[in-house]
């Protein structure tokens, strides 16, 4: 006999087994096996390549005997952030022993779905959706368990990274005024900036715009003063990630000229666009999970304007900027989903 017709005769014959059982469970011969959800996922191994999802249900197969099916017996799931993909597997070939046992299913996260994640995270006012769905079947579309679907809702009402942004946009807030001689008399010559804040802007999947807006006022009496900076210094880490930096004149001016300037005793809403590459989302979703979803977030915002021979610097020192923290609960049991990152009150009203 051929191989060929032995493979063929195996494989009708293993269908005869399938469609055998199948029935058996149909008819009440034999007890049909149950499943239940354990635990919807933990993180397991963490790589610069790939994040590990581990699921665990129980299966209870209620005949005195075990059940092996080669591939036809399997576990399915589904990790869903924000309404985007991350992980997806399944796991087949599960034998069933008598009585209740574990299954395991090892499914890993895709480093080329953080960047859309993050689109839609950021889409989402920074709150955090989680779908896990799990499937318990056999091939020939007995289904042995649909396994509850988790749902879960994280950071609702919370913007961790752009409060942080605008945290440090505010710490610019404040006078920057300097006496200088005009040769006739002396002058005040510098800033007052009575606001500043952060806000999104457009968001793809290789690049994060933010916007950040300011309030300033020319306190002097005689010179205009430049409304637009020479240089724009933007960094934001998190757990110790470059996520987005920017330095110098790359930035892009909203509904103002780079030569606008404001008259004394004037006060000008002013907004600068940074536009940043998304190439580290993935290393920070890394160290977060490794972290046990805790994250420190950092970030600086300087404005850089030169005026009259003179160069003021807001805020004047290079500190550590602004520093909080957030934490998730997408796999980490019994954990609350927090932060500390608020919004900064405006020093001086407008």
């Amino acid at each position: 006999m051929g191989v060929r017709r032995k493979a063929a005769i195996g494989a009708v014959g293993l269908l005869v087994v399938v469609g055998l059982v199948a029935a058996a469970f149909a008819t009440g011969v034999l007890g049909a096996p149950s499943a239940g959800l354990i635990d919807h996922g933990d993180w397991g191994t963490v790589t610069e390549n790939e994040t590990e999802v581990v699921t665990t249900v129980w299966v209870d197969n209620p005949n005195p005997f075990g059940i092996t099916l080669r591939n036809s017996v399997g576990v399915e799931y589904g990790l869903y952030l924000n309404g985007v993909g991350l992980a997806e597997g399944e796991k087949r070939g599960v034998d069933i022993p008598a009585g209740n046992t574990t299954v395991d299913i090892s499914t890993y996260v895709r480093n080329d779905a953080i960047a859309p994640w993050w689109v839609a995270f950021v889409e989402d006012n920074e709150t955090v959706h989680l779908r896990a769905e799990s499937t318990a079947d056999i091939d020939d579309g007995t289904v042995v368990a649909d396994l509850p679907t988790q749902n879960r809702t994280m950071l609702a009402n919370s913007t961790p990274v752009i409060d942080a942004l605008s945290q440090s946009a505010a710490e610019a807030e404040g006078n920057y005024t300097r006496t200088v001689d005009t040769g006739l008399r002396e002058e005040t010559l510098g800033y007052e900036v009575r606001r500043g804040w952060a806000s999104w802007g457009r968001v793809t999947d290789e690049t994060t715009t933010v916007n950040f807006h300011y309030r300033i006022h020319n306190p002097g009496s005689v010179a205009p003063v430049p409304a637009v900076p020479e240089g724009l210094g933007m960094e934001i880490g998190m757990n110790d990630v470059t996520l987005f930096e920017a330095e110098g004149d790359r930035f892009e001016t909203t509904d103002t000229e780079r030569s606008a300037v404001i008259a004394p005793n004037e006060t000008q809403s002013v907004t600068f666009t940074v536009r940043m590459n998304n190439s580290n989302v993935d290393d920070w979703f890394r160290s977060h999970v490794r972290n046990d979803e805790r994250t420190t977030v950092e970030t600086r915002v300087q404005l850089v304007f030169e005026t009259g021979g003179e160069t003021f610097r807001l805020p004047r020192l290079d500190g550590p900027g602004y520093t909080c923290e957030f934490q998730t609960a997408i796999m980490v049991d019994d954990q609350e989903t927090a932060t500390d990152c608020a919004q900064p009150d405006s020093v001086t009203p407008e």
